[in-house]
């Protein structure tokens, strides 16, 4: 039973730097960009003027003189790309348990203007639809997947849920059940590319993503990434996997996906990365295995955090699968996601 080992116990320090956020150097850096209404900045202007009329001119020119550009999202676009194969049934069923308590403290948020926080949830799979051969079997093997398409909530016109709004609930729970049919060969990253490249006019995700919203991606997988644009592509056998052979599976490089994401949003302070998956054990063996249940370790995933989103920032998070099967729930993991969204939120910056 793996309770308290080297994956835990630096589980255990980031879940503590989170809650210390000077010493992950992530609220005091905030502090230190984000001038408060003393007016931080050192303008000597002393208002000679003389206008005679009764004001005083108390203003305390809380800008920084950065333009027309306002500090704080007022709106968050979340989507949710959640694992559809056949060993996930349990954890899409603590996702549904857990979120309740994750839309609590959402909708508790308080904007930087003391604003209720305006959000959006979409949903999709990390299932992609591809073909590819196996030697030794005839034909080719096809996988169908959602390809990055929204879900549709029962009776919406659009594929996601606005909320405040008393359906949220009840509704995402009639989404996060996508099912444990889709591909064993998983692509949460490719997913996600799909699904920003569908929002487009005319897409059918048209409309989702909103340009003064701060956009959120939250991965639940119990295995690794495996995105790769190729079709067609050959296998020596059904058991040899991506994680284990990358080199040989024509994997896409990470910073494609956050190239992309630069691109579309105008930045990393435009968006945060949340991964709920099987965090790399020290000797890069499998964290658990519960029958079943368990999680392969996601080194890739790890890696699209650690050295790309979180290079030169702090808007990305991972959270060990293997803790909230353990726990039987997401709660630690969602307060988590919740904890990292208010700090991006609080980094945005409203052209």
């Amino acid at each position: 039973m793996i309770v308290v080992n080297a994956k835990s116990i630096r589980l255990l320090v980031f879940l503590v730097a989170l809650a210390l956020p000077c010493a992950a150097g992530v609220s005091c850096e905030s502090a230190s960009t984000h001038p408060s209404s003393s007016d931080a900045d050192t303008d000597t202007d002393t208002d000679t003027d003389t206008d005679t009329d009764s004001d005083t001119d108390s203003d305390t020119d809380s800008d920084t003189d950065t333009g027309n550009s306002t500090e704080g999202c007022q709106a968050v676009d979340l989507l949710f790309i959640i694992d559809d194969s056949n060993t996930m049934e349990s954890e899409q069923q603590m996702l549904i348990d857990s979120f309740p308590d994750f839309i609590t403290v959402l909708e508790e948020y308080e904007t930087v203007a003391g604003t209720q926080l305006d959000y959006r949830l979409g949903v999709t799979t990390t299932g992609i639809s591809t073909h590819y051969y196996v030697t030794g079997v005839p034909g080719a093997i096809s996988l169908d997947g959602k390809d990055g398409d929204l879900l549709f909530p029962d009776g919406s016109a659009d594929p996601w849920i606005d909320g405040p709004g008393s359906t949220v609930e009840s509704d995402f729970t009639d989404l996060a059940q996508v099912g444990i049919y889709g591909p064993a060969y998983e692509m949460p990253l490719y997913a996600m590319q799909k699904a920003i490249e569908k929002s487009g006019a005319g897409g059918p995700n048209d409309g989702f993503f909103r340009e003064d919203a701060l956009f959120v991606a939250i991965f639940i997988t119990d295995e690794d990434d495996c995105s790769r644009v190729d079709d067609y592509w050959d296998l020596p056998d059904v058991t040899h996997s991506c994680f284990e052979y990358p080199t040989e599976h024509n994997l896409t490089d990470l910073t494609t996906f956050k190239s992309m994401l630069d691109a579309r949003f105008g930045g990393e302070e435009k968006y945060a990365i949340v991964v709920i998956a099987g965090q790399a054990s020290p000797d890069g063996s499998a964290p658990c295995d519960y029958g079943d249940d368990g999680a392969i370790s996601a080194s890739r995933l790890e890696s699209f955090l650690d050295d790309h989103i979180n290079a030169s920032g702090q808007h990305g998070l991972m959270h060990d699968m293997c803790e909230a099967q353990l726990q039987g729930n997401m709660v630690a993991a969602l307060e988590n996601a919740m904890d990292l969204i208010e700090v991006a939120c609080d980094d945005f910056i409203i052209e």
